[in-house]
């Protein structure tokens, strides 16, 4: 099962990607700064798929060992790079 981690997904084009990765069938992990809305995001968006959240403020310098040590780490599966220009 293939596995993205999407930054800014609370809201605009993060969100959007969110939606339209799950709707292709990945397995997705959110990552934004407001714990509430991705609490509720991910509840919404796990109806068949594995759905992961990180609160994370990527102003924050340790925002890579956070994000690594919480989920990829120990996330079953592959993770697959995106990058947007």
């Amino acid at each position: 099962m293939n596995t993205v981690l999407i930054t800014g997904t609370t809201s605009g084009i993060g969100e959007a990607f969110a939606k339209k990765f799950v709707l292709e069938g990945y397995n997705v992990i959110l990552v934004a700064r407001n714990h509430e809305k991705l609490r509720l995001q991910a509840k919404e968006l796990s109806t068949n798929r594995n759905i992961k959240y990180i609160t994370c403020d990527l102003n924050n310098e340790n925002y890579e060992n956070k994000i690594y040590v919480n989920n990829i780490n120990s996330y079953i599966g592959c993770l697959n790079p995106f990058f947007m220009e």
